[in-house]
């Protein structure tokens, strides 16, 4: 029994040193004989290292997945016969966590530097910015950065994506709603006071020939335009010393001008399109004039009958009927 023992002893001492190997220098790896780093697994499906990036920005460790950091400083990640790609994810002295992505370049081993590591971090969580992404050495003074020249959001249930476009030399935020009926529409809204109000030098309208279909004429304008009312206001929860704001009362409008008029999916609260009355005023002010212009032809056309009457029958002051 003790020589059995003795047997499994020996057994189990020999596996588990044939399956980790130690290094004078400290290292130690599971599956491989070589480990280049402080703990290294290298095997056909796992490829793992960790180990000190004291010279990457303030790297203090790192968990390299397909890479590991030699001891001359470089990095090695490994192929699999057609491609050689890696992440690391490593700390730092700030007390942030990185996340590099490492490309594949091809079918051989790469070799690449700290810099390439640094250059390829795709994600910072950190103590004074916290998250930022393309970059491991965000700008100071923000508390989130997005290096990229277009983000995304999408909602994944509704079909709506929300874009910030920079790739233009005019940045633009633009939406799309897929498969859904409806104007996408992005909505600057306090849940608290209602819609927030928006401020810029100007704003410029779409209104190219080649967006449109169904182009007609407003008519009739000036009895819808009669029957609008302009209001002053104060809003609510707006301070004691907010100057008065000037408008319409959207559910009035909605009963002449219904197209104009929009109902919030969310709060429920009516909203105006106030752009889309220029056209109803430009159309009742010509329907205005042409009115006055007929009403001129027609006083000039009584003028000159009144005049034609009086040269015909000259009135005498002298001539006495009786």
């Amino acid at each position: 029994m003790k020589k059995l023992f003795l047997i499994s002893i020996v057994c189990a001492t020999i596996t588990v040193h044939a399956q980790f190997k130690f290094l004078s220098n400290g290292n130690a790896g599971l599956a491989t004989t070589n480990p280049l780093t402080t703990l290294q697994i290298y095997d056909d499906y796992t490829k793992i290292a960790v180990g000190s990036a004291n010279t990457l920005t303030d790297g203090i460790s790192y968990l390299g997945l397909n890479a590991v950091r030699q001891s001359n400083g470089t990095w090695l990640s490994a192929n699999n016969g057609a491609k050689n790609g890696s992440a690391i994810i490593y700390g730092d002295l700030n007390g942030s966590i990185n996340f590099a992505t490492i490309a594949s370049t091809g079918s051989s081993n790469q070799t690449f530097s700290n810099t390439t590591v640094s250059s390829n971090t795709m994600v910072k969580f950190g103590t004074i910015c916290y998250i930022a992404t393309g970059t491991n050495n965000p700008p100071s003074g923000i508390r989130n950065y997005f290096k990229g020249w277009k983000t995304a959001f999408d909602n994944g249930v509704y079909a709506t994506t929300l874009y910030f476009d920079l790739s233009n030399s005019d940045p633009r935020i633009y939406s799309t709603r897929n498969g859904v009926t409806g104007d996408p529409q992005i909505v600057f809204y306090n849940s608290s006071v209602g819609y927030e109000d928006v401020k810029a030098r100007s704003f410029i309208v779409a209104s190219d020939a080649s967006l449109k279909n169904n182009v007609t004429t407003l008519s009739n304008c000036l009895e819808k335009v009669k029957q609008l009312r302009g209001v002053s206001f104060n809003w609510n929860n707006a301070a004691a010393s907010a100057p008065k704001s000037f408008g319409f009362i959207a559910q009035e409008v909605e009963q002449v001008i219904p197209e104009v008029v929009f109902t919030d999916d969310t709060a429920h609260i009516k909203t105006m399109n106030y752009i889309a009355l220029i056209p109803y005023l430009v159309e009742a002010i010509k329907e205005q004039n042409s009115t006055i212009q007929q009403q001129s032809t027609e006083i000039e056309l009584l003028k000159k009958i009144i005049q034609d009457c009086c040269k015909a029958t000259p009135v005498n002051p002298l001539h006495n009927d009786k």
